[in-house]
Formats: C-alpha cells, sequence, structure tokens
C-alpha cells in the first residue's frame, strides 16, 4: 500500500533542508556559534514546526 502524500509535510521538510544549509554555509565562514544565532534559531523552529505538524496532520498520522 502505497504511503498517502502530504505535500504541507513536504514543504516543511525542504524549509528544514535549506535552513540546515543555510546554517552550513554561514558555519564555514562564522566559526562562532553566536555569530550564527539567528540561523541556528531558523534550523530550530522549521524543525519544531515539521514535527509539530507531522503529529497533528491526519495524512501525516496515517501515514505513521
Amino acid at each position: 500500500m502505497e504511503r498517502p502524500n502530504c505535500r504541507h509535510k513536504e514543504s516543511l521538510e525542504e524549509r528544514v533542508r535549506d535552513a540546515v544549509a543555510h546554517e552550513k554555509e554561514l558555519e564555514n565562514k562564522l566559526p562562532e556559534p553566536e555569530a550564527r544565532k539567528e540561523a541556528l534559531e531558523q534550523v530550530e523552529r522549521a524543525s519544531n514546526d515539521l514535527k509539530e505538524h507531522t503529529e497533528t496532520c491526519s495524512i501525516c498520522c496515517k501515514a505513521n
């Protein structure tokens, strides 16, 4: 049986990937964590949004 496809989850996963890539890019330029604070916060927010969505979305809950 094929899993249902949730476009919102896919969008959130992409947001997490983009935020992580941006933070890694800054890490190469700015080794101090304090200088990357905003990028790290974006990664955390995106990850939390994805987790919350996965736990509450009826499509995602059925897929797990």
